[in-house]
């Protein structure tokens, strides 16, 4: 597993473009722009303020993780290179690699996570372990 440009684990860290007039925000993600084709979809919310959730990376699964709403901070470590990265705004989308482990912790009590996988849900392929 490598690192970006900034010496990151292999992530991207993509921005769709976002479109806001006085209906609202839109903020419409092309799946041909992520470099997986997703397979499943879930949603996270409910979470109390602080919780940490995630603590684990993917054998062989790609993520790709957004907050439409509230913020997430985004731990990760690879390789002994750790860093973080913040998704505080709808047009975020963090794509972790398989090898990366990551851990979320929600900043406040109404963030919602969007996670589109590679594959189905299959518990052989979480790596508990940092």
């Amino acid at each position: 597993m490598g690192h970006d440009s900034r010496g990151r684990p292999h992530v991207e860290l993509l921005e769709v473009p976002c479109h806001e007039d006085p209906r609202g925000l839109l903020a419409p993600l092309n799946f041909d722009a992520l470099p997986f084709a997703p397979r499943r979809v879930f949603v996270v919310s409910g979470v109390p303020a602080g919780t940490v959730r995630g603590r684990h990376a993917h054998r062989s699964q790609t993520q790709a993780l957004l907050c439409p709403a509230g913020s997430i901070e985004v731990e990760l470590k690879a390789a002994c290179r750790a860093s973080s990265v913040l998704l505080d705004r709808p047009g975020l989308v963090l794509v972790i690699h398989p090898g990366v482990w990551s851990a979320q912790t929600f900043i406040a009590a109404d963030t919602v996570e969007m996670v589109l996988a590679s594959g189905s849900f299959d518990p052989s392929d979480y790596l508990r372990e940092q």
